[in-house]
């Protein structure tokens, strides 16, 4: 079972905490690009010797996210331990780069300094022009998201059992919420979300009212439960006006006429969907291509999500269309699907040293997966929904509908700590930390709030600093 992870890290002014500009990231990549590693706007890659057969990229990436943040993504592995070793690698190739800087990272979900303002974002963000689409043809709030980090697991699963997982993971999201929250409300700017921002900051990214309100669907949870292909790709080709065209950083269009994706590909026009290119505004056409259905599985940014390798040669766009009006959709998809993976969001990110937990806890779950399900199905899925809204909020020691926190997260976390013993790896210990959390009924956000009441900003620095 090959795995990775992606960690986000808060960039800070080690002396003021302030937030590191876009410049500094520049000379960085700059530096590191005479180093081995190839340049693009947003960061570095290389290639990684001995990779593990059948991962979809052999290679470490060191980029930026939406601001003044670094992400930290490694090859993928076959245990945490090599994971470990490599995010420890490359955290350290960043941290010497920007130490000259006065720079340093945090263990952090939430960037200490940055606030949401607009001025703030315009300031800090990082400069994909396709963030700047979703502000300025859908109306989301991209600043909102601007000072928040994740650590996102990804790991390898069967086709058979994809939307078995998605369903479980989405129905733990606020255990995990409670048990990795790391992104406390440091300046009142959510009240309703003291212990973690970062639902509350996705539900505010996407616009409440107009063409695309049906965006809300895309992040956060579905309202709705998954629990087949059909449903999963309602949510993402037909519950929205369609997202771009392109990989994310380059090439990318968009149709004006904002058809759904299902429409784009079973209306088009004979001389094809008038387009604009959204690096020169440039018009174009473009036709349907089974490309850009491969290129759909990033378009719901919910807490978990599949992503998929297709097998070549690719199928007809005409196939799949038929498949899905006959109702034949899971076969057609099996028989040209080569891989899945579940990509996890929900959890923040995480605390120096505790890096590799959520990584273990989630492996742990998809690995002991009959376990996991029949602990998800003794509530409906609405008893889940609202668990997730109470971890914005609620104490580890309060409870749901009589039934404590402390009590689901600690049959949750056996659940996971005998699917990695199965394993035989010896991964079972890096779920310690987590024990140690439920037993004394606080997260990492009750800790940095108490130190920040106490201490300001100086005291989360010291609290969460790599430097």
């Amino acid at each position: 079972m090959l795995m990775s992870v992606e960690c986000e890290l808060p960039a800070v002014m080690m002396e003021t905490g302030a937030p590191t500009p876009p410049e500094v990231f520049a000379h960085m990549w700059r530096a590191l690009s005479g180093d081995g590693w190839h340049m693009d706007d947003f960061g570095v890659s290389r290639q990684t010797a001995n990779a593990p057969a059948g991962c979809i990229k052999s290679e470490q990436v060191i980029t930026t996210d939406t601001g003044p943040t670094v992400e930290l993504a490694p090859c993928p592995g076959y245990t945490v331990r090599e994971i470990e070793l490599q995010i420890t690698l490359l955290r350290n190739i960043v941290i010497a780069q920007l130490h000259q800087y006065g720079v340093g990272l945090l263990g952090s979900g939430v960037h200490p300094s940055l606030g949401t303002s607009v001025e703030e974002y315009y300031r800090f963000r990082t400069q994909r022009k396709a963030y700047d689409y979703a502000i300025e043809q859908r109306g989301w709030s991209h600043n909102s998201i601007v000072n928040i980090c994740a650590t996102q697991e990804v790991i390898d699963i069967e086709f058979s059992q994809a939307i078995r997982v998605l369903r479980v993971m989405h129905r733990l999201a606020g255990l995990c919420l409670f048990l990795f929250r790391n992104d406390p409300d440091l300046h009142g700017n959510y009240p309703d979300s003291p212990y973690s921002i970062r639902p509350a900051a996705w539900r505010a990214h996407t616009p409440q009212k107009g063409r695309f309100a049906g965006d809300v669907s895309k992040v956060w949870l579905p309202r709705i439960e998954i629990v087949s292909w059909e449903h999963y790709l309602v949510l993402l080709w037909d519950r929205s006006p369609m997202f771009l065209l392109g990989t994310k950083n380059s090439g990318l269009v968009y149709v004006p006429a904002h058809p759904t994706f299902w429409e784009y590909l079973t209306n088009a026009p004979k001389s094809g969907w008038p387009a604009k290119a959204i690096m020169s505004n440039k018009e174009t056409s473009v036709y349907p291509e089974f490309e850009h259905v491969v290129q759909t599985d990033w378009t719901y940014m919910g807490f978990a999500r599949l992503r998929w390798k297709w097998k070549n040669p690719l199928p007809e766009i005409n196939d799949l269309v038929d498949a899905r009006t006959e109702g034949r959709l899971e076969e057609f998809l099996a028989a040209h699907i080569d891989k899945v993976l579940l990509e996890h969001r929900a959890n923040a990110a995480a605390l120096p040293g505790q890096e590799m937990t959520s990584l273990a806890f989630i492996l742990g779950l998809v690995n002991n997966l009959e376990d996991t399900e029949d602990f998800v199905s003794r509530y409906p899925y609405p008893f889940w929904l609202g668990l997730a809204q109470e971890a914005e909020h609620q104490k580890l020691s309060g409870s749901i509908s009589e039934q404590s926190f402390i009590s689901l997260l600690q049959e949750v976390l056996e659940i996971s700590c005998r699917g990695l013993l199965f394993r035989g790896y010896g991964e079972e210990k890096y779920l310690v930390p987590l024990f140690r959390r439920v037993e004394a009924q606080t997260s990492p956000s009750e800790i940095v709030l108490g130190t920040f009441r106490d201490r300001g900003i100086r005291g989360v620095l010291d609290l969460l600093s790599y430097f």
